[in-house]
């Protein structure tokens, strides 16, 4: 091809054509080291952010402490990867205490049931049939809880 002669448009296809292929693999190759910086400052992104996270929240303020649980924050974050730290440890927070509350209630529906299995003997009221002697204070609480159904 005589480029003295050529017009722009023959010219422009000529090296396209001869340097077409040089040009997709250069580009191949920056996409690719493009993508692995991408993902290697995410990574550094992430253990930063756990390193802040973990310092924050030492337990000295009465919260759980990120190092004693950092197994269970660790699993809510593989659930949710595109949370922050923080957002996981609030959520760890948030289940922590639903979990508590809901322990916290069973052992007062179970302690209620063996307080009721206790005074009552099938379905006669414990008024009625009294296995064993009771301080007055016992006696006391026992008729506040059948009168108003609780103590507190």
């Amino acid at each position: 091809m005589d480029l003295d002669r050529a017009s722009n448009r023959e010219i422009a296809n000529f090296i396209e054509k001869k340097y077409k292929g040089d040009m997709d693999a250069a580009i191949k190759d920056i996409k690719r080291e493009s993508d692995l910086t991408r993902q290697q400052i995410g990574m550094i992104a992430a253990q930063f952010d756990v390193a802040l996270a973990t310092l924050k929240h030492d337990g000295k303020d009465g919260e759980p402490a990120w190092k004693t649980n950092e197994k269970a924050i660790f699993e809510i974050a593989k659930s949710n990867p595109k949370w922050s730290a923080e957002q996981c440890y609030h959520q760890f927070c948030l289940q922590s205490k639903a979990d508590l509350d809901n322990k916290s209630k069973a052992d007062k529906k179970k302690a209620e049931e063996e307080e009721k299995a206790a005074t009552e003997r099938a379905g006669v009221p414990g008024s009625v049939v009294q296995e064993k002697q009771m301080s007055k204070e016992q006696a006391a609480e026992i008729g506040y809880r059948k009168a108003f159904g609780n103590k507190d």
